[in-house]
């Protein structure tokens, strides 16, 4: 799972809406988990995770792609079974 969303629109509900609408979607389709890396410092995504009962599965990094900049990453996990 991944999204991005305009600044503008932050904290209007928009991801939690989107991700609920994709948990039913997987459900439907016979899906057995989905998983999110997140960056550890995006408060706002970690929480609508958490929000979902999403779990963190493990902790690593990534680098942002053009850049030499490495954040620290959870990844999360909902299991649909």
């Amino acid at each position: 799972l991944g999204y991005a969303i305009h600044k503008d629109y932050w904290r209007q509900g928009y991801a939690t809406e989107m991700i609920k609408a994709l948990i039913d979607f997987c459900h439907r389709n016979g899906a057995r988990k989905i998983t999110a890396p997140v960056a550890q410092e995006n408060a706002g995504s970690n929480a609508v995770l958490k929000k979902l009962n999403f779990y963190i599965e493990k902790e690593g990094s990534f680098k942002k792609r053009g850049t030499d900049i490495v954040y620290a990453e959870y990844t999360y996990r909902l299991d649909l079974t």
